[in-house]
């Protein structure tokens, strides 16, 4: 699926104005500055400080945008938890290993409001593209770009305290 695609099925149809936002992994501000404009505060997460300081460029003339740097999948302001409606991570994941994604998915369970939902996206190596992909990448052993499969990601979200509302399905 398409940013604009994956914006319009699985964020903007969930975000309000009046909504506090995170961004976990927010790089350079892609997706952020698409957000933004649509909440009434955005707080962009990265633990690159780099990416963060051009992510603040890019963004230099919004107003309603935050950036912390974090150092690591479980490092987030106690002041954050529990202050957040929605919580969103595009791309993030697929740079962490499966211990890496279950501290982050446990920050972002701390730092959303009671009632609050997220939207979380994974490689899938059981999708056709998944499958592709993963086998073009024989060099790698640990790092990378990680795969997991559905089953796994339930497992992750349910131990973490989610509760699953909707999940996509693969396109081939």
């Amino acid at each position: 699926a398409s940013l604009t695609e994956v914006l319009e099925d699985w964020i903007f149809k969930l975000v309000l104005p009046n909504y506090r936002v995170a961004e976990i992994g927010s790089g350079g501000g892609r997706v952020a500055a698409r957000v933004a404009s649509r909440v009434q505060h955005l707080a962009c997460f990265d633990v690159s400080a780099e990416m963060l300081r051009a992510a603040e460029k890019h963004m230099s003339d919004v107003p309603n945008v935050s950036f912390t740097k974090v150092s690591g999948d479980a490092d987030y302001p106690v002041k954050d938890d529990a202050s957040f409606d929605f919580v969103y991570s595009f791309d993030v994941f697929v740079h962490m290993d499966l211990h890496q994604m279950r501290r982050t998915l446990g920050s972002i369970y701390k730092l959303l409001r009671p009632g609050g939902c997220c939207f979380v996206s994974f490689a899938n190596l059981l999708a056709p593209k998944g499958w592709r992909r993963f086998a073009r990448q024989r060099h790698y052993t640990v790092g990378g770009f990680y795969f997991v499969s559905p089953d796994i990601v339930k497992f992750l979200l349910a131990k973490c305290g989610f509760t699953i509302r909707q999940l996509s399905t693969p396109r081939t």
